[in-house]
């Protein structure tokens, strides 16, 4: 979102993103990266959506769905348990997990994920 949007660390986010060969994310990124685009601009959810193109969705299954019911810590919002049970269904296959949300990173680190917030 920041790099549609043009927030301040679009250019170090950018930067961060150059370095890989891919993007993987939950199929919750499609959802939020629409409607939190949308809310800006109406234009902008068309520049989110051709943006995903390039991001490898993965599906919320009722494995991935059941694991992120008993990640900790507790208070991890849902959505972020949802996108963190994603990270970790693929954490041999990541190089970095990038969040701007101070308690996703901190959840992440804590079961082991190279987190990395550019700017």
């Amino acid at each position: 979102m920041k790099a549609v949007l043009r927030e301040p660390e679009e250019d170090a986010l950018r930067d961060e993103m150059a370095v890989w060969d891919g993007y993987v994310s939950s199929a919750l990124l499609g959802v939020e990266a629409v409607r939190a685009c949308s809310r800006h601009r109406r234009e902008y959810a068309e520049d989110a959506r051709d943006w995903l193109l390039g991001v490898a969705l993965l599906p919320l299954d009722d494995a991935l769905l059941e694991d992120a019911t008993s990640l900790e810590p507790p208070l991890m919002r849902s959505l972020d348990a949802l996108h963190l049970a994603t990270a970790l269904s693929v954490r041999e296959e990541i190089g970095a997990f990038l969040t701007y949300d101070d308690r996703l990173a901190a959840a992440a680190q804590e079961h082991g994920l190279p987190v990395t917030r550019p700017g």
